[in-house]
């Protein structure tokens, strides 16, 4: 875990968003900064997160804190967060950046849940132009076919760091957030943030997808020989290699 304390001259907080590594939580924990009786059960309380994905932006405690790319690139923003690379966003000097990884099998399934329950309940959602006819039969079928047609996705923890999913490059723009943390680790990782951004974060946990999904011990296999290279950056990470 890279820890970097900073002297609290920052002005603005970005949230590097990879796809289902606990992004729900971090974004509910922060846009209930100004409260304390919240829970995982009314985090969401008077649609407050929904406003925030829905029309991008909210004023908390006379803070603006968006999803909205445009009021990103202008940098009118307290705290703002993304699904777009970290390589596409310059940041000032006075922005504390951060992301959060997960295991790479796990993320992946819970990925897949998503994709499965979206379609399921024929939920309006913009990732469905591109997951649904990769769905196929199968968590294997499905992970076959991204591997071919969405690798972004599959790949996501390195490609939000290198387009051309290089461990090297990727490994190069991780140094330059100001820290990053696990989500084996999450309640330590918000508490971190809570004491050195000097805020009054209290950690909340968002489940979702909660069922199960068949695949042989055969077909889990090369699923992680599929993600074998983002494990691998993975381990450079927990070991501290930068």
């Amino acid at each position: 875990m890279r820890k970097t304390i900073i002297d609290n001259n920052y002005q603005k907080i970005f949230f590097v968003h990879i796809k289902k590594t606990a992004g729900t939580s971090i974004n509910a924990t922060f846009i209930n900064f100004d409260r304390t009786n919240y829970n995982s059960e009314n985090w969401n309380e008077n649609g407050r997160y929904l406003k925030f994905i829905n029309n991008d932006t909210i004023t908390v405690d006379n803070k603006i804190l968006t999803s909205s790319k445009f009021k990103i690139k202008k940098a009118d923003y307290f705290y703002a967060t993304s699904h777009e690379p970290f390589y596409k966003y310059k940041f000032s000097k006075n922005t504390f950046t951060f992301t959060c990884f997960r295991d790479t099998f796990k993320r992946w399934l819970s990925f897949y849940k998503e994709c499965f329950k979206y379609k399921k309940n024929n939920a309006k959602h913009p990732i469905r132009n591109k997951t649904d006819r990769l769905l196929g039969k199968s968590f294997f079928e499905f992970t076959t076919n991204c591997k071919k047609n969405l690798k972004s996705d599959l790949l996501n923890q390195i490609y939000m760091f290198s387009p051309n999913y290089n461990i090297k490059d990727a490994l190069k723009n991780i140094n330059k957030l100001s820290y990053y943390f696990f989500v084996e680790d999450f309640n330590n990782g918000i508490k971190f943030l809570s004491e050195n951004l000097n805020l009054p974060l209290k950690s909340i946990h968002v489940r979702k997808n909660d069922f199960d999904v068949e695949y042989t011990k055969e077909e889990k296999n090369e699923i992680m020989d599929m993600l074998k290279l983002e494990y691998q950056l993975l381990d450079q990470l927990k070991n501290g290699v930068l």
